[in-house]
């Protein structure tokens, strides 16, 4: 069967370089720069970010907020230190999809990442899951020795690189430590892969993963850490 996605690169190329002041998201503005259209995804896909507030978004309301960054709305994690991994989650669930954001982490030895059809494990569970629950499902990484890596959080641990094969490696060489990234992730059907900076990095074919879930911006345990988020552009299927 032919791939619903075009090939990457273009897009990636256009993400980077375009200094046009709008994005559209499935019709609406956002700030930063515009990634071209893939005319073989649908295109009428709500923003995940409203560029103003968390609307769409849960989360622990003293962790995360939205700031204007060099006049970009931002979605914005600041923790003192945490003895516990905390989630901003999308309250839609997606599958298949195409998700490209910027994203900066200070310090870069903190940890952070991005769950991808990923669950809430109370919800899961049978459970009202809080704000402050923990998650289950694929992500993709971000911290010092952890960039462009793919992780199964609360499940298989590490997928991409797997042990034992060498050939696999992440795009972690392409960061800017301490600056904005391009980061981006493409999940179909039993396909993952992820880039940085337009770098490739994971590419894994998983027919154990789960198929769909929430998206959700992560703040690992540990110590003072800022992460923030910008300029998502999605498209489905």
């Amino acid at each position: 069967m032919r791939s619903p996605f075009r090939p990457f690169a273009p897009l990636f190329a256009a993400f980077a370089l375009a200094l046009a002041p709008v994005a559209c998201v499935g019709g609406e503005p956002q700030d930063g720069p515009a990634a071209a259209p893939n005319d073989e995804l649908g295109g009428d896909v709500p923003p995940l970010f409203d560029g103003k507030t968390l609307d769409g978004w849960t989360g622990e309301k003293d962790l995360w907020s939205v700031q204007m960054i060099d006049d970009v709305p931002t979605i914005v994690g600041v923790s003192e230190g945490l003895d516990h991994n905390t989630f901003l989650t999308t309250d839609r669930t997606f599958g298949d999809f195409d998700l490209t954001f910027e994203m900066k982490l200070t310090p870069n030895d903190a940890n952070s990442g991005i769950q991808f059809r990923s669950v809430r494990i109370a919800e899961e569970e049978g459970e009202k899951p809080g704000p402050d629950s923990e998650m289950r499902g694929y992500q993709a990484d971000a911290g010092a020795g952890w960039w462009g890596k793919l992780y199964e959080e609360n499940g298989r641990g590490m997928l991409y690189p797997a042990e034992g094969k060498p050939d696999q490696t992440s795009a972690e060489d392409a960061l800017k430590p301490g600056e904005w990234n391009v980061y981006r992730i493409s999940a179909e059907g039993d396909r993952v892969r992820t880039w940085i900076n337009g770098a490739p990095s994971v590419d894994l074919v998983d027919p154990e993963g789960r198929k769909e879930g929430m998206i959700g911006l992560q703040m690992h345990s540990g110590g003072p850490m800022t992460v923030r988020f910008r300029r998502f552009v999605l498209q489905t299927p």
